[in-house]
């Protein structure tokens, strides 16, 4: 070997690492990364975890509906009429529907009157389904309950008062949020314009037809937001009582009796806690002109021409001189009759004028609500209108001859 050729520098330790030559070798000598893999596992693992925990909640909120029972509608009362609504919803048999708010469910002893009824001769079902704090769009709802597609003669009587034939006083009984938060209100096809259901609230309508966890999610919000004030503040929880209950004397036909009866001093009460409630419900106070709306009675008339339904308005016996209405408004029942009168004949319909038929205190819990001796004198009342009507002498009679 020659001196020149050892003396000759190896071609790695001159060529340059930044050449092109080799940086060209380089990349050919080197091997192509592997692709990177998705690992599903963990994302698995989250989507399994959230099936099992809403498994595990959708299993303990049946266990619990099992238990305490929630209400469809906004009350377990409410729930009572809409079954006794749906009983008859296809009955043959003609009915006489009573329908109106505490007043109507209080007031009107729907199984004596019915049995008045047949000691005079006369087939007819009498059917109380009067609800307490009850919006136009509820009755209306438990009206089409008990109209079904194959029912019977129906004849309607709706309880009212002429507070809500006017414009401020008739704000108390607009749509009640309590009850189209319910599960019947969510569904119910009488909703009003501005309490519309968006796509997510549909969606969620739809999940509650499978899922009592949604279905009842308004009740489970409640109790824990009780529970969550007792651990946290049990005091101040503990002095407003137990969570309301539902009153559970209810008879076959609805009626909910009332015992007790107002003093003197309890109704002179009233009068003044009556001008509190409408400040606290509204922010302020009536004014002193009678501002006439007929457009919330005007909705049911509506409904009974298109459902070719007898329409009786009924105004309950009360102590007007025991009520703010009258005289904060500078009016009297005499003048509201004067404008509730000529309406009722324009629109077809009958008005049952009770409102003098009774004035013994003792008959009375407020000074429009009665207990239960008003409402045996009330029933007692109905019942002999009632066998006057064209509705019962036209279908009760013709059955009883058959």
């Amino acid at each position: 070997m020659s001196l020149v050729t050892e003396l000759e520098p190896s071609k790695e330790l001159v060529e340059s690492p930044f050449s092109t030559t080799n940086s060209g070798k380089q990349k050919q000598n080197k091997t192509p990364a592997p692709p990177l893999k998705f690992d599903s596992r963990p994302f698995l693992t989250v989507i399994a975890a959230i099936v099992l925990a809403c498994a595990g909640a959708e299993c303990l909120a049946r266990m619990l509906a099992c238990m305490t029972v929630p209400a469809d509608g906004k009350d377990r009362a409410f729930d009572a009429k809409m079954q006794l609504a749906n009983k008859i919803a296809n009955d043959k048999d003609p009915a006489f529907i009573f329908i109106g708010n505490s007043i109507t469910n209080q007031g009107v002893y729907a199984d004596l009157i019915q049995e008045r009824l047949k000691q005079r001769g006369f087939n007819l079902k009498v059917l109380n389904l009067g609800t307490t704090g009850s919006c136009m769009q509820e009755k209306l709802h438990l009206l089409d309950a008990a109209c079904g597609p194959n029912a019977g003669p129906r004849s309607l009587v709706f309880q009212v008062s002429p507070a809500e034939f006017e414009e401020e006083l008739a704000l108390i009984s607009d749509p009640s949020e309590e009850f189209f938060a319910s599960y019947v209100g969510r569904n119910s096809k009488y909703r009003p314009a501005s309490k519309q259901r968006s796509f997510w609230d549909k969606a969620f309508d739809t999940l509650d037809q499978y899922s009592y966890l949604s279905r009842y999610r308004k009740y489970w919000c409640q109790n824990l937001h009780y529970a969550f004030g007792y651990i946290t503040n049990p005091e101040a929880f503990r002095s407003r009582g137990p969570l309301p209950s539902v009153h559970s004397q209810c008879s076959l036909k609805g009626w909910s009796p009332w015992y007790g009866f107002a003093s003197d001093a309890d109704l002179d009460m009233y009068t003044q806690t009556g001008l509190r409630e409408f400040h606290a419900r509204t922010g302020k106070l009536p004014a002193q002109e009678w501002k006439w709306d007929f457009s919330r009675i005007r909705m049911l008339s509506d409904y009974c021409k298109e459902h070719h339904l007898p329409l009786t308005l009924m105004w309950m016996p009360e102590l007007s001189d025991k009520t703010f209405l009258y005289r904060v408004k500078h009016s009297t029942p005499e003048k509201c009759l004067e404008r509730i009168v000529p309406w009722t004949k324009s629109n077809g319909a009958e008005l049952l004028d009770l409102h003098k038929s009774d004035s013994e205190p003792t008959h009375f819990s407020t000074w429009n609500h009665h207990n239960a001796l008003g409402a045996l004198h009330n029933s007692e009342t109905i019942a002999d209108w009632i066998t006057t009507t064209k509705f019962a002498n036209q279908y009760g009679k013709a059955r009883t001859q058959k």
